[in-house]
């Protein structure tokens, strides 16, 4: 996905054009933690340079893995810290925006001069913001129109109809939001080549040829993101407003233990039937029940509309690399699941493959940004 990717500041463009480098930073800002990856163009190869994270609840002076919010100054520092500590090379760099800061939508909208869409797609746009559209930034992507066989529509009739419409993906995001991640990037000392929308960045890491319905479940610590995609489109989109410090937390009070106890039981144990933490497996289980269930609406309101299945699950985020989450997940909707593995899209030192690929869930945001120049 090539579009989104440079919200600039109100009254710009949102498409900004920067020059070819060679190397860059992928900034993956979250609710927790800050993950980087630095990626190098060599010919015609993507390298895998270094990459790292750095947990944010210390700035805060709370526990690791706590959701915190913190200034843009202090973003900064963390992001300063993390870029030095794991030797990154590079100034040049992409951060992600927050999912949670966004609203992305699917308009359907009669077939139009593009010259028209400027004033069409506010005005249509409108019905889904909650705030005055002087308040945001929008940003679209017109759906190529799918290839068909009148036998695949009920008549020729309905047929012609599908082609006179136009499916358009629309993104807004809020000022102040796009103005704190100008902040952090003039704070930290970077050359930013613009920001992406977390979801974008997860399409470009994870997926090869997928073109069926599939599933992406982004289980970060503060919330859970849901995104249906098909041909590279972002057919449905959701934010659950529970993540995986959410069950820590949940644990914490339940058992009586501190965070950092619970952190390290839902690592551990998580939703398995370890002899002697039956109790712990039963109470997370019973906590990621709700997330579940949210999925389980998401996934049946999308077929009821669309009259499609989704075929494969790609999961990706801290959380999802829980014990037994990912089986959870096969068994409830009884399609093929698997990781993200974002590293798979760069070389890397072959005896490094394991460890990448076990890391990989929690790096397919940061991964995604730093290929964004290059794929």
């Amino acid at each position: 996905m090539s579009f989104l990717q440079d919200i600039l500041a109100k009254g710009q463009s949102l498409l900004k054009f920067t020059p070819a480098v060679n190397s860059v930073v992928g900034i993956d800002i979250g609710t927790s933690a800050i993950k980087i990856v630095q990626v190098t163009r060599d010919g015609g190869k993507i390298k895998l340079e270094t990459y790292g994270e750095i947990g944010l609840g210390s700035y805060a002076n709370d526990k690791s893995g706590k959701v915190v919010t913190l200034a843009p100054e202090v973003i900064a520092k963390a992001i300063t810290d993390l870029l030095r500590e794991s030797n990154v090379t590079t100034k040049n760099a992409v951060i992600s925006i927050q999912s949670q800061a966004t609203l992305i939508f699917l308009l359907e909208l009669p077939e139009v001069k593009d010259s028209e869409l400027a004033t069409l797609i506010p005005n249509e746009a409108r019905k889904y913001i909650p705030v005055p559209l002087t308040e945001v930034s929008l940003d679209w992507y017109v759906v190529p129109k799918a290839e068909f066989y009148v036998d695949e529509v009920s008549s020729a009739d309905s047929a012609s109809a599908i082609r006179k419409k136009n499916e358009v993906v629309v993104v807004a995001v809020r000022n102040e939001t796009l103005s704190q991640y100008a902040q952090i990037a003039d704070k930290s000392g970077i050359v930013s080549r613009g920001n992406e929308i977390e979801i974008f960045s997860a399409i470009r890491s994870v997926f090869h040829r997928e073109i069926t319905p599939t599933l992406v479940i982004d289980y970060g610590a503060g919330t859970t993101k849901v995104s249906i995609v098909e041909y590279g489109v972002v057919r449905a989109y959701h934010v659950i407003n529970r993540g995986s410090a959410f069950t820590s937390e949940s644990l914490a009070r339940s058992k009586g233990i501190d965070f950092d106890k619970a952190e390290e039981l839902k690592k551990t144990v998580g939703l398995t039937a370890v002899p002697g933490q039956e109790e712990i497996a039963k109470a997370i289980e019973t906590d990621t029940a709700y997330i579940v269930s949210e999925i389980q609406t998401i996934l049946m309101g999308y077929e009821r509309q669309s009259h499609k299945s989704v075929t494969k699950i790609l999961l990706c985020g801290g959380g999802s690399m829980m014990p037994g989450f990912l089986e959870k997940i096969s068994q409830t909707f009884g399609v093929e699941t698997v990781f993200g593995n974002p590293f798979g899209k760069a070389e890397a030192p072959q005896f490094m493959e394991p460890v990448l690929k076990k890391a990989g869930p929690e790096f397919t945001v940061a991964m995604g940004l730093a290929l964004k120049d290059f794929v």
